[in-house]
C-alpha cells in the first residue's frame, strides 16, 4: 500500500483441515477490514497463497499485512521511557479502542500488554486481533489461555458463558501494570476462585 509501512503475519495452516481454516480466516480478515480506529492496528491485505520454505519442502500459508507499529510497551515499560503524561495518553487510547469494539458489538477477548503496541510518536494501537469476535451471544472459551492469564477474565478461565465485561477486566489488569511497571501477585488459582486482586496503596 502506498505510503504505509507494513509487516506481515503469515498462519500456518493444517493440511487436513485446510479448507475449514481458510474460510475462518478470510471471514475474520473482512471482519478486521472493516475496523477503521486510529487506536486499532489496520489490516490492508490479504494473500491466501503465501508460499514459504520449511526445511526441504514448499508450504502454503495465509499472510495478513498489518499496519507496522514500532515500539512493544512492556520493553518501553520496563526501560523506563515513558513520562506519566504519556502513560495516561496511552491508556485514554486503549479506552478509546475498547469503546470502538463494544459500540460495534464485538469483543477483544485477549487484550494484554503484549497486544498493545507504540508507534513512533508513542500514539498507541491494540494490535493482533485474530480472537475478536461479533458479540451476538455470551461465548464460551475457544481460545488458547497460553501466555495470556495474568490479563485474562476469569470468566474465560473458567470456561463460563461471558459477554464484553471480559474485556473491562483485562483492561483493569493493563492499567495496574501500566502504573506499577508489574503485576500484582495474583496466582491463577487466585482468580480462579474470584479472589480480589490486591491494589497498591494509595498515594501520599
Amino acid at each position: 500500500i502506498k505510503n504505509h509501512r507494513m509487516m506481515c503475519k503469515k498462519i500456518l495452516i493444517p493440511e487436513d483441515r485446510f479448507f475449514e481454516h481458510m474460510q475462518k480466516t478470510i471471514k475474520e480478515f473482512e471482519l478486521l477490514h472493516s475496523i477503521n480506529h486510529p487506536c486499532i492496528c489496520k489490516i490492508y491485505g490479504i494473500n491466501t497463497s503465501e508460499v514459504i520454505q520449511k526445511d526441504d519442502d514448499e508450504i502454503t500459508t495465509i499472510a495478513l499485512f498489518l499496519e507496522y507499529v514500532e515500539f512493544d510497551l512492556k520493553d518501553c515499560l520496563n526501560n523506563k521511557m515513558l513520562t506519566n503524561t504519556i502513560k495516561v495518553q496511552i491508556i485514554i487510547e486503549i479506552i478509546h479502542a475498547l469503546i470502538y469494539i463494544h459500540n460495534h458489538n464485538m469483543i477483544y477477548r485477549d487484550l494484554k500488554i503484549e497486544n498493545v503496541r507504540l508507534d513512533s510518536n508513542l500514539n498507541s494501537k491494540i494490535v493482533d486481533l485474530g480472537f475478536i469476535k461479533i458479540n451476538e451471544a455470551l461465548y464460551h472459551r475457544t481460545l488458547s489461555i497460553s501466555g495470556s492469564n495474568e490479563f485474562m477474565a476469569p470468566e474465560i478461565l473458567n470456561d463460563e458463558k461471558y459477554d464484553n465485561k471480559v474485556d473491562v477486566y483485562s483492561f483493569g489488569m493493563i492499567l495496574l501494570f501500566i502504573l506499577e511497571g508489574k503485576m500484582p501477585k495474583y496466582t491463577l488459582k487466585d482468580k480462579m476462585k474470584r479472589k480480589d486482586v490486591p491494589l497498591p496503596n494509595p498515594s501520599s
